[in-house]
Parts: C-alpha cells; sequence; structure tokens
C-alpha cells in the first residue's frame, strides 16, 4: 500500500500507540498501511457517506484485514465506544469540520491518548480549540505534497499556556523547531494578509482602516519572524 507524503506524514506523527480510529477514512488506505507496517493492532475506519464507506471495505477486503480493521458508518468519532481505540486520526477536511467532530463526542474524546489532525484549512482555530480544551500539542509537522503545504499535529491531554494569536497562526512547535518549511508557512501567511490589505487599499471606511492597520501589523510580524530564521 502506497501512501503519500501528507498520508505518510500524519502516520509518523501516530506514536507508540496501536489503536486508532481514522475519522474520514474514503478508501482506508491509511488503516491497512498501518496494520501491514506493524504500526497498528486495530483500526476503525469510520465515514459517513456510503460511497466512501463501501470504496473503504472493498480495501479492508482485498488486504484480508477485516479482523483488524473495522469498516463503520457514522458521524466522526459516533462510530466508537469509549476506550476502544487509544487514538483518533482526523485528516484531510476542514479545521472547523474537525473542530465540530471533536464537539460532538466529548465523551469519546475524553478517553482518548492522542488526536492527529491535519486540517486543511482553520489550522490556528483548530490549535485554539485544542488548547482552550486540556490538550497540549506536542508535535506538530508541514509537509509538502503534490504542490500544497499541509499541517500535521498532534496532541495529547495537557495544559500549557496559550500562544499567541501569530503562534496559534504559525504554529508553535513549528517556530520553536524552526521548521525546514517554516519559510514556506510565513510566505503563505504573508500572501493571505497582503492579499486581504490589497483589497481594502481605496477604503476610508473607519472600520475597515483599523482592520487593515491590524493586519498590517500582523505583515510586519511576519517579516520581522521570516527575517530571523
Amino acid at each position: 500500500m502506497f501512501l503519500g507524503a501528507r498520508l505518510q506524514t500524519v502516520a509518523a506523527l501516530t506514536g507508540n500507540y496501536r489503536r486508532f480510529a481514522d475519522v474520514g477514512s474514503d478508501h482506508a488506505y491509511l488503516p491497512v498501511w498501518l496494520v501491514t507496517q506493524g504500526k497498528a493492532d486495530y483500526v476503525v475506519a469510520g465515514e459517513i457517506m456510503p460511497g466512501p464507506l463501501e470504496a473503504a471495505r472493498r480495501t479492508v477486503d482485498e488486504a484480508a484485514l477485516t479482523d483488524r480493521i473495522a469498516v463503520r458508518l457514522g458521524d466522526g468519532l459516533a462510530v466508537l465506544k469509549a476506550g476502544e481505540v487509544d487514538a483518533a486520526i482526523i485528516a484531510g477536511m476542514g479545521g472547523a469540520s474537525i473542530r465540530g467532530i471533536l464537539d460532538r463526542s466529548p465523551r469519546i474524546v475524553s478517553s482518548l491518548s492522542r488526536l492527529i489532525c491535519q486540517p486543511m484549512i482553520g489550522a490556528e482555530r483548530l490549535r485554539l480549540w485544542l488548547f482552550k480544551h486540556g490538550w497540549l500539542i506536542v508535535a506538530e509537522e508541514l509537509v509538502q505534497d503534490d504542490g500544497r503545504l499541509y499541517e500535521v499535529l498532534a496532541a495529547e491531554p495537557g495544559a500549557a499556556e496559550l500562544p499567541d494569536e501569530l503562534l496559534l497562526e504559525v504554529g508553535p512547535l513549528l517556530w520553536r523547531n524552526r521548521h525546514p518549511l517554516l519559510p514556506k508557512q510565513l510566505e503563505r501567511l504573508l500572501k493571505q494578509y497582503r492579499m486581504r490589505v490589497a483589497e481594502m487599499q481605496q477604503s476610508t471606511v473607519p472600520s475597515v482602516v483599523k482592520q487593515k492597520m491590524v493586519w498590517q501589523q500582523r505583515i510586519d510580524q511576519l517579516e520581522a519572524m521570516r527575517a530571523c530564521l
């Protein structure tokens, strides 16, 4: 089973745990890879749509792993029983969707030892959710796959001081560890803020002018961080 760079990075953050849920598993490539590579003993592959669910079942059947990978239809973590798995993988969806999945299953979330998340957008709000709900980010990675930069993070129960808004956007551990792809992360954020400022350039509305000043300050902060690398 071949995994692209994005899913390889997700798999690398599973730690030493042996039982996983893969939420939004699609074709169940990640569960099959984890089991066949000796990284997992048991995986629940969850899907909310019947089509992807059937694709996942076919992959698991073809790999002859029906005894070690359970394919289930349901909403997010609702496919699980408390204590059934050690960690949950939620990858390939927006940060808001990930937060919604976590919010809808608090009992299951509280039974987990690790969360591995790969938000397509909205990573900063997901980081904020984790800090506010008693989860400590223990690892962060950046990976470039098919021309796109992805953020992957792992969290475990714990508490820490809430980082400022800028670090929530950049990634506190990405910054602390000076990740090799951090320049690309900073440039991506700079591009977003520059576009916002450019769209407001001609406005004289006081509230817009004030927001433009806030975003220009963020640009200055990001440029200062980039200069430190």
